[in-house]
């Protein structure tokens, strides 16, 4: 199992920050995306971490704060 953190208020080079959270949780089964932060970022950080967006068998939210839930309706 590897757990890659996608999305949160600091970015190193390349990728985007943003008030919120997004966690990549991969399995040999699959993938789960554990929060999708505000917007659309964690998805152009997914790609740019070298993650297949493809491989996301479920999402998981933590809580329904617009920070954890708001990029369900942009890419899932």
């Amino acid at each position: 199992m590897r757990v890659s953190l996608v999305l949160d208020n600091l970015a190193s080079d390349g990728l985007r920050s943003q008030h919120g959270l997004s966690f990549l949780v991969e399995t040999d089964d699959g993938s789960v995306l554990f929060d999708a932060g505000q917007s659309d970022e964690w998805f152009h950080n997914l790609i740019a971490l070298g993650r297949d967006s493809k491989a996301i068998k479920a999402v998981g939210v933590s809580h329904g704060h617009y920070d954890h839930t708001g990029g369900l309706s942009e890419k899932c």
